[in-house]
Parts: structure tokens; sequence; C-alpha cells
């Protein structure tokens, strides 16, 4: 594995994960054939029915050719006991209807998702261990086959295997809608962004945030290298397909009056199509958009320019990847024709890694009010602009459906009450805080009208001026109790699994937060910490001042120390015991002593 000592664990991890999974999904298969085989053989009367039922369970563990064999001996039964055909007709009937339920219902949904191989790798596979070494070769076909696919997934140099074998789609569904658009098929790339968004269960602006822009950007990649001026025309004409059919779908929800909004492209066609899909998030927001072109500033436009009044907002699209010098004549034409207005200046491309405040300082050379990387974050900046900020928004978690259920089984814990539980939530909160390198970690259990703060490790410093007043004595709100309809973990009690906001000022949903505004908090990730019910009775939250996110191999490590907390719990036997040593982690080894 390239002497990479992490890489060689996750890849050996993976695939044991993998492999007992699919052995599991496999005994559950050959179960679910065998009982039926077996209660369907004693109704038509074949003797040795539980028998036959058994040898088809355990046959079925060689591929393809163990139902073949067991097969044999019930219907040579059947035709040796029974004078005629009748009872032979009947076993071949049960033998057909269950291999055709089996084969093409139960086995590709449990087998595919518990091996991530696709349907003809398994089928190549098993041809090729067979040419190798025979019965063995099918027996151990898919295992073997697995490790492949996940050697080729942590192996760059065999990554061609990950794609060969996987059941995963190769391209990405941005890609996908890309190629599409490439092809001229503008009819399937909106199939497919209807797709998106309906299986995803996600908002518009949530699929133009990700799939949209991402689309564009590889448009504006390809524009000068790789694409002709057909690819670019059908690209751009595509793309207006696209959003016809979304603006069809999801249409505007703008309350009467005038418009308050002109959403802009800066110089190119992807920038107009950039620009309508902010105007289409706007108005899906209630507010009143106009979608104009720059050209509108000319004053050789035969467009007459829209009527901007104080306090209005130009939104500028620019999806460039150098567009300072440009965007700067832009806000300029823009401050001489309607100079009451606030400028918005979203720069599709700006690089991950620029900070607030270098955007600040650029929005600020540039002539702009506000200026932004992301659609979030545009949208938020017209919230506020318009005096219909974020805050005004924010909707509590609702309750689940198990909450009384719930409630019972944490007052029942005695968490609230435990001093061997605070703890031992503290040493896991300062646990946490080192393996994910973050300045706050905060463990909470939620009652039926607050989220009550446990343990807490660290301490947040805003990094930003306007987030925390600097002359504020009040103590983070956060670090004692919060309200119920304050806390971001309500909504982990409310889904039952975990939840990440990557940057909380730039998240819709949860930006009108104005607990977690106050204390500078930009990102918040949790996981349940559930009891052996699967009842979430708190959680186990990491909070920053900047923006990040956790990649999945990340966030299932969040969870597996959630559950930690609860392993340990278990080892307590009375409420007031002192811990003086920890059992091993499940997770992270040994504890180490204070």
């Amino acid at each position: 594995m390239g002497q990479n000592l992490h890489r060689a664990t996750d890849a050996l991890d993976e695939a044991g994960e993998r492999i007992s999974r699919y052995l599991s999904m496999q005994l559950l298969v050959n179960v679910s054939y065998g009982i039926p085989m077996a209660a369907g053989l004693w109704l038509i009367g074949v003797p040795g029915a539980m028998l036959w039922g058994a040898l088809a369970a355990v046959m079925r563990f060689v591929p393809y050719v163990g139902p073949m064999i067991s097969a044999v001996f019930p219907l040579a039964l059947a035709f040796a006991v029974d004078p005629g055909w009748q009872l032979v007709l009947w076993t071949v009937a049960l033998i057909v209807l269950l291999e055709v339920i089996s084969n093409n219902v139960i086995e590709p949904w449990l087998y595919g998702s518990s091996t991530g191989l696709s349907a003809m790798s398994l089928i190549v596979a098993a041809t090729f261990w067979t040419a190798m070494w025979g019965p063995i070769g099918l027996i151990m076909s898919t295992p073997l086959t697995v490790c492949l696919l996940v050697i080729g997934k942590y192996l760059p140099q065999l990554a061609f295997l990950d794609i060969l074998l996987g059941s995963q789609p190769v391209l990405d569904e941005p890609t996908r809608i890309y190629q599409r658009l490439l092809a001229d098929d503008a009819a399937e790339a909106s199939e497919l962004s209807l797709q998106i968004v309906q299986d995803k269960d996600e908002s518009v602006a949530a699929f133009y945030g990700d799939a949209g822009v991402a689309v564009l950007r590889m448009a504006v990649g390809d524009h000068k290298h790789a694409a002709t001026a057909e690819h670019r025309l059908r690209v751009v004409d595509g793309m207006d397909e696209v959003l016809d059919e979304l603006e069809e779908q999801y249409p505007s929800t703008r309350q009467p009056g005038r418009t308050r909004v002109i959403s802009m492209g800066g110089k190119w066609e992807v920038d107009q199509l950039a620009a309508r899909m902010v105007a289409h998030c706007l108005e899906i927001d209630g507010h009143g958009v106009q979608n104009v072109n720059s050209d509108v500033l000319s004053s050789h436009s035969a467009v007459e320019p829209p009527e901007v009044q104080r306090g209005d907002v130009v939104c500028v699209s620019w999806m460039s990847t150098e567009p300072y010098a440009a965007a700067r004549n832009l806000c300029r034409r823009i401050r001489r024709a309607w100079p009451q207005s606030r400028i918005v200046l979203l720069l599709w491309n700006l690089p991950q890694e620029i900070s607030r405040e270098q955007m600040r300082d650029q929005g600020a050379k540039l002539g702009a009010d506000e200026i932004t990387a992301s659609l979030d974050g545009a949208v938020s900046a017209v919230r506020t602009f318009l005096g219909d900020a974020a805050e005004d928004v924010f909707e509590p978690a609702p309750l689940p459906k198990n909450e009384e259920k719930r409630l019972k089984a944490l007052h029942a814990s005695g968490m609230l009450q435990s001093e061997a539980f605070r703890k031992l939530s503290q040493q896991m909160a300062k646990r946490a805080a080192d393996i994910f390198d973050i300045p706050l970690v905060a463990i909470g259990v939620i009652d039926d009208t607050h989220e009550h703060v446990i343990a807490i490790h660290g301490g947040l410093t805003p990094g930003q001026e306007d987030e925390m007043p600097a002359d504020s004595n009040t103590p983070r709100r956060f670090q004692h109790s919060l309200s119920r309809d304050e806390a971001l973990g309500s909504f982990v009690v409310a889904s039952g699994d975990i939840l990440q906001v990557e940057d909380l000022k730039h998240d819709r949903r949860y930006a009108g937060n104005m607990a977690f505004r106050e204390a500078g908090v930009r990102f918040y990730a949790a996981a349940p910490i559930r009891d052996k019910a699967g009842l979430v009775l708190g959680v186990l939250g990491l909070a920053d001042t900047a923006p990040r996110e956790l990649n999945e191999r990340e966030l299932r490590l969040l969870q597996a120390m959630a559950n930690d907390i609860m392993e340990e719990w278990k080892g307590i036997d009375l409420p007031d015991l002192e811990i003086e040593s920890q059992s091993s982690s499940a997770t992270l080894g040994q504890a180490v002593p204070d």
C-alpha cells in the first residue's frame, strides 16, 4: 500500500466491513430462499421438504452452480414418487418463481448495497476466479473482488479497479448534466436536474449552489482549452432549458409590490445563467427580482434600464476566474447609473482558501457593498440589505414522534444528575477537541425545554468584529444551557441523525439562530448520543468560528465517539461513582489517564 500505514489501515477496515456485510446479506438471502422452498415443497407434497429447503439454503453459498445442484434433488424425487407430471410441474414452477424473485429483486437489492460491486462485475469476477481456482474460486469470487475494489479506492495507481468494479456512477451529478448538455440533450439534462432535487429532497437553491454552479464552472474551465463554438452554444442553450424547467416546476412566491432586486450577469453568457439562478432563488424566497444583462448600462442599449430606488440591491454574478478589473469597472458603472443602490458582488470562482477579511478588503477595492463566493451568501446579503434578515425566519426543530418515550428514558438514565456522567463527558469532550483539532466541543442533554450542556472543552474567539461586540461581557450562552428552540442539537433529536452546518452565516436554514450568531459560531456539527433502544438523549457537538467541512469518514468517527460515550456510561454502576480509569474505547483505543 505504498508504506502508508493510515491508508492501509483504512483499506483493510473497509474491506472487512464490506465482506462482513456481504456474508450477512448472503445468509439472509439464502434463508429467505430456503424457508419458502421448504414450505412450498411441503404444500405441494414432495417428501423431505425440510431437508430440500435446508439444502437449497446451504448450496446457494456457491454462486450460480449451487442453486442448480440443489434443485436436482426435489425434482428427481417428485418425478419418482408421482406417476403423473403434476408434482414435477408444480416443483418446477416453485423453483422458477423463487429464482426469479431472488435473482431479480432480493439479491441485487441486498448484495449491491452491501458490497458496492456492480452486477456485471459480479458475473465477470465469478468467471475469472472459477477459471483460476475452480469451485473454491467460485465460492470466494465476491469477497476477493471486494478486496480488489477497496484496493482500487485507496491506491491511486489502481484507481481504475474502483471504476471498473464499483456500482457507483463514474461521473458525478454535475458532470453528468454537463455531458448531456455537450451532447445536445437538454431534455435529459433537465430530467437529471429535477431528479436530483426530488431524490435528495433538497431545495432548488441547494441544487443551484452545488450542481448548477459546478456545471457553469466546468463550462468556464473548458471555454478556452477544449470547447468549440458549437459546444459553447449547446451548453448555453441547454442550460437555459434546464432553468426554464426548474422555474416552471418551482414557481416564484414573490409578494405583491415593486421590484427591489436586480440580478445581473457580469459579462459572458454563463454569467447571465448564474444571474438567472440567483434571481430564481430570490423569487422563491418571496422577493421581487428583475433579471437583466449588464448591457442595460450602456448608452447604446436598446433596452431601457430598470428603475432602482434608494435601498434597492443589485446582485452581480461573475463566473470568471480573474474578474477583478472588469468587476471594478462594472461596479463604477452601476454607481453612476444607480447611486443609491447596494451592490452585492457574487464571484463564483474565488479561491477556496480566501478568508472573509480578504473578501471584505477586495470588496471595498472593487466598490461593492458585499462580496461573496456562494449563493447562500448572496441571498443572505440581499435579505440583510432589504431589512429582511435571516434571523426573522429561523424555525425551531420539530418534536420527534417518540418524544414522550425519549423524555422518560432521559430522566430514567440519570444523566442530568450524575456527577460521574459529567466527568466522563468532560473527558470525552477534551478527547474530541484533540482528535478533530477544533476550538470548542460540547456534550449536551436535551429535555423538553432546554439543552443542558453537561461538559464543554475549549472556547470560541470570534474571527470577525461584527459577530460579537467587542465590549460584550456576556458569557457564551450555550456554556450552561440553551432554550430548546435555540439549540441546534434539537435538530439532531428531531432527525436522529448527524447534523453538519458548514457555514452557519451562509446557510439559510440556520443563519437565523441568534444564540450561535452572537457567539461567533460559523461551523457546527453534532452526532446523536443514543441509548440502547436507539432513543436520542443528547448530542456531541463541535463548533468553530471559521467555516469548515467534515468528510464522510470524519462524520462516522464523530458518531463513533458519541456511541463511545454511551458505552462508557453503561460501564458505570453507580450514578455518583468516581471515574478513576476508563476501559478501552471501541473507536480510539486505550484511554489516557488525566
